[in-house]
């Protein structure tokens, strides 16, 4: 992520959207391409390179989209709630 926002100059090195956003798109976006790409080899049987031609772009951009989306609604959700790292008081 970019250390400040460019439009507010908000400091986004204080938030920690960890890998959540990662986990989550890869899954999401991998469950959408295998059910896609099955339900077209049942219906159409296309040949493999064809598939491949279809399905890893789409992928790619789908985890791409997906991710900087995720990660600026964590981003947000924690600047909403004021969340940050835990502190123990003594």
């Amino acid at each position: 992520m970019a250390p400040a926002c460019r439009a507010c100059g908000l400091d986004l090195t204080t938030f920690n959207v960890g890998d959540g956003a990662t986990v989550f798109g890869t899954m999401i976006v991998g469950g959408l391409i295998v059910i896609g790409g099955v339900t077209m080899q049942v219906l159409y049987d296309p040949p493999l390179w064809l598939q491949l031609s279809i399905w890893l772009p789409v992928a790619t951009l789908g985890v791409l989209v997906f991710l900087r989306v995720a990660n600026a609604a964590l981003l947000y959700a924690e600047y909403c709630n004021a969340a940050r790292e835990g502190r123990i008081q003594k």
